[in-house]
């Protein structure tokens, strides 16, 4: 599901006030509580500019994409590598 740089920034300012926003249909709760703890931590790490949709893709240079790699295998977490890469921790 895609939702507006808007809607993110609404739920994560929710998120930090301690607020549930409500629940778009097609997605659970705990889906839901979890893509917003997702976007909160993105957006800690780079700004919130990270959460607005972007008009095409990264293009990600070998160089790029070994360090990311070099990261978690020098025993960072996958996702806390993605996070400060303003990435899905799936892509990584």
């Amino acid at each position: 599901m895609r939702y507006s740089y808007e809607f993110k920034r609404k739920c994560v300012e929710m998120y930090r006030k301690g607020i549930l926003p409500d629940i778009p249909d097609g997605i659970t709760k705990e889906e839901f509580q979890h893509q917003i703890r997702r976007w909160t931590r993105i957006e800690d790490a780079n700004g919130p500019t990270v959460l607005r949709h972007k008009s095409q893709n990264k293009y990600w240079t070998p160089e790029e994409k070994l360090k990311l790699v070099s990261q978690v295998i020098t025993g960072k977490s996958c996702k806390s590598v993605a996070f400060n890469a303003g990435i899905n921790d799936g892509q990584l």
